[in-house]
């Protein structure tokens, strides 16, 4: 019986690209806890950046009704919101790759392998550009407006709270606790998480304050210090562009018996809020996606315009 090889699966590309986003969004906890939200319709354009206009918050005193004066008509500010373009890429090789993937469905084993794959790779893409444009905006606002910047002292539920109200009187859309799982275990040490069961759901989801916990572990620590974000829903906006023609590809050099499988993926991440003023012509590496400098704020007059605040800290 001859060996199948995976230059023979059968993949059709879109229909793979299909499969496989499917699963990225059933599998992402970011994703299933509200933190990111899809938006299909949301286009990464062909260049290196998609640009869409946001409007500024209403501002300034009310005026009374009166039948001999009529009402002033104020402009309604605008800003261009930029989004920069991730363009990623990820090959896998082995002798007889096949075997890896073998099971009774082959390419929905594949295609679940590389939709873990990118789920965890959106979340770091996610946690760069939060980490990353709450400092830049934290520099915009004025130091203490975005992050809760305590490098000497240790986690509490006092330091929680004083991070929520840099919300105001907002503070109550902050429904998302994301955190590193030492984080998490040091809270669930001090007996100060709840596990609940959803309506939707069989599996209990962590709660702290009424906020809902997501544990990452890329919000690793610097020097001890954790990186802790308060989130509102929403807060992120995710949509695919991946062209599905080279969504996946595959090869097999028949000297070495090499497989080799080839999965890109075109997509935008983007923190609501923030615009974009990296490098130009160029996708951004996660590393530059953390770059404060690269972000600036959408709206320079109301910071509850940014639904996420960050609090760094010790664990004790």
């Amino acid at each position: 019986m001859a060996a199948t090889n995976i230059s023979d699966l059968a993949i059709v590309p879109e229909v793979f690209q299909e499969y496989m986003e499917k699963l990225i969004i059933k599998n992402s906890a970011f994703i299933n806890s509200g933190l990111v939200v899809n938006v299909p319709s949301f286009d990464p354009g062909k260049g290196f950046v998609t640009n869409a206009p946001a409007f500024m918050g209403f501002t300034g005193a009310d005026e009374v009704l009166s039948d001999s004066v009529p009402l002033t008509v104020n402009a309604i500010g605008s800003v261009n919101s930029v989004t920069p373009v991730n363009a990623r890429g990820k090959s896998f090789g082995a002798n007889d790759l096949v075997t890896v993937i073998a099971g009774a469905d082959p390419l929905g084993n594949l295609a679940s392998k590389y939709a873990n794959y990118w789920s965890r790779t959106l979340n770091t893409t996610a946690v760069s550009a939060m980490l990353g444009a709450a400092a830049g905006l934290d520099a915009d606002y004025g130091a203490g407006t975005i992050i809760n910047n305590q490098p000497t002292v240790a986690l509490s539920a006092d330091l929680i709270i004083d991070t929520q109200f840099l919300m105001g009187e907002q503070a109550d859309v902050l429904s998302i606790f994301l955190c590193h799982s030492a984080v998490l275990a040091t809270l669930r040490k001090n007996d100060l998480t709840k596990d609940i069961i959803l309506d939707s759901s069989t599996n209990p989801v962590t709660t702290y304050q009424g906020m809902r916990v997501v544990v990452d572990d890329t919000l690793a620590p610097a020097a001890g210090v954790y990186p802790i974000i308060l989130a509102a829903n929403a807060a992120m906006v995710y949509a695919d562009g991946t062209n599905p023609a080279v969504a996946i590809e595959v090869d097999r050099d028949i000297l070495s018996g090499d497989d080799i499988v080839t999965s890109r993926k075109r997509y935008l991440m983007h923190p609501q809020g923030a615009s974009w003023k990296g490098a130009a012509n160029t996708f951004p590496t996660n590393a530059a996606l953390a770059t404060a400098a690269n972000w600036e704020a959408t709206d320079q007059s109301q910071p509850s315009a940014v639904p996420f605040r960050v609090l760094k800290c010790l664990l004790a």
